[in-house]
């Protein structure tokens, strides 16, 4: 099958539970591009999104009559797994695109893109590997989404190979960052670390390039 751009989902996020509104189709893999919210109210209302669980935004607050763009850059889902979300008033709209590839086709141009890691970073400043070491692969690193679901603000560290590249960068209360980590190389044997001091949600996705 050759690879589908096509829209994912489009609705109203529901209020209070968290609902499935995309899963992966059987033998694919889905590509994120384009992740829209749109506080169409006169209040200001929270949301929570997750990918297969991880949360991306955690009680992010929009503003009403405020659009935003969820900096979801190219991350990647597996067959079966699903975006779910909530809102603390059903008056958003949302708007998700995307492409859907087939994994065993090395004619993809995606063939090659893969999820690298994704979960907490454990609070206390402890430092948390958060992408594998191996020994015979390089892989490029193109967006990682950093979430802080807590109700006070928090700090990042983040070690590439071993070389710190983010040094104690706050994120507000509620907030989702992308860190800026688009094309950097991982070469063999190397490793991402992170530490934050309240606990923090990541999702990290590149391409294995060798």
């Amino acid at each position: 099958m050759p690879d589908v751009i096509k829209l994912l989902a489009s609705d109203v996020v529901p209020s209070s539970s968290f609902t499935n509104i995309y899963t992966v189709p059987t033998s694919t893999s889905t590509i994120l591009k384009s992740f829209i919210l749109c506080n169409v109210s006169t209040a200001e209302i929270s949301v929570f999104v997750r990918l297969n669980g991880t949360s991306i935004l955690n009680g992010f607050k929009i503003k009403a009559g405020d659009t935003i763009v969820v900096p979801v850059v190219d991350q990647v889902m597996s067959a079966g797994e699903s975006i779910s979300i909530a809102a603390t008033i059903a008056l958003v709209n949302f708007y998700i695109c995307g492409v859907e590839y087939t994994t065993n086709d090395q004619n993809s141009d995606y063939y090659y893109s893969k999820m690298l890691g994704r979960g907490s970073i454990p609070s206390g400043s402890t430092v948390s590997t958060i992408v594998n070491a191996v020994s015979n692969s390089k892989r490029l690193l193109k967006g990682l989404i950093v979430c802080n679901g807590n109700a006070s603000a928090n700090k990042l560290d983040l070690w590439i190979a071993g070389r710190s590249l983010i040094s104690q960068y706050p994120i507000k209360p509620g907030d989702t960052i992308l860190i800026p980590t688009m094309d950097a190389i991982l070469e063999p044997n190397a490793k991402v670390e992170a530490a934050s001091s309240l606990g923090l949600s990541f999702y990290l996705s590149g391409k294995e390039v060798t």
